[in-house]
């Protein structure tokens, strides 16, 4: 099995023959960057704005991906993996403390599988092949919803600018002059801040 990170989210995939005990399996990668956001805006009529997800633009064009192998039945489930994120700094004391740091957050990305989210639907021998390999055990293994990494929520693109709210400009404090250290401020005395939200007015 290939690396899986826990910075991405996956579609494991399965396709059946009828008639034929070869079942294959796969895994995708949902290729997630700027270029290609999580969510796509797509041609619209007027005064419409229809977004769909990345994941079924790939659903829908799984007989496209996987062409070269026979199948009748195709189908993908979405799953994300979490690692262990323990920092640990080991004790040379040949190295500094940034070296420990750099070389303990690399590692990091690397931990063992802790946890595997999944669509609920996943068929079970799908889900048995992931955590076999994975080597996860009962309790690590939790059934979701059909979409994870749900993060990507906070690029969902604009429908409409006039729901938006304008960033507020910035407040400053009289007891932090500009370019002076605010921990040299606080080091010297207390200094109280009240955050209060107040939405801005729609047009």
């Amino acid at each position: 099995m290939p690396f899986l990170s826990d910075q991405n989210v996956y579609h494991a995939v399965k396709m059946s023959l009828e008639g034929s005990k070869n079942i294959r399996y796969a895994i995708i990668p949902i290729p997630i960057t700027k270029e290609c956001p999580r969510f796509i805006l797509l041609p619209s009529v007027k005064k419409r704005k229809d977004i769909i997800f990345l994941d079924d633009i790939i659903r829908l064009c799984l007989n496209e991906i996987f062409f070269m192998f026979p199948h009748d039945s195709i189908t993908a489930y979405t799953f994300k993996l979490i690692r262990d994120a323990n920092l640990t700094v080991d004790d040379d004391i040949s190295k500094s403390l940034l070296e420990k740091m750099e070389a303990s957050l690399e590692s990091r990305q690397h931990g063992e599988p802790v946890r595997l989210v999944y669509d609920h639907e996943m068929p079970e021998d799908l889900l048995e092949i992931l955590t076999s390999k994975l080597k996860l055990k009962d309790f690590k293994i939790l059934g979701s919803r059909r979409y994870h990494m749900m993060k990507y929520l906070m690029k969902f693109p604009v429908i409409n600018p006039a729901l938006e709210y304008d960033n507020p400009p910035p407040l400053y404090h009289p007891e932090i002059p500009y370019f002076l250290s605010i921990i040299q401020v606080i080091k010297e005395k207390d200094i109280f801040l009240n955050f209060l939200t107040i939405p801005s007015t729609m047009s």
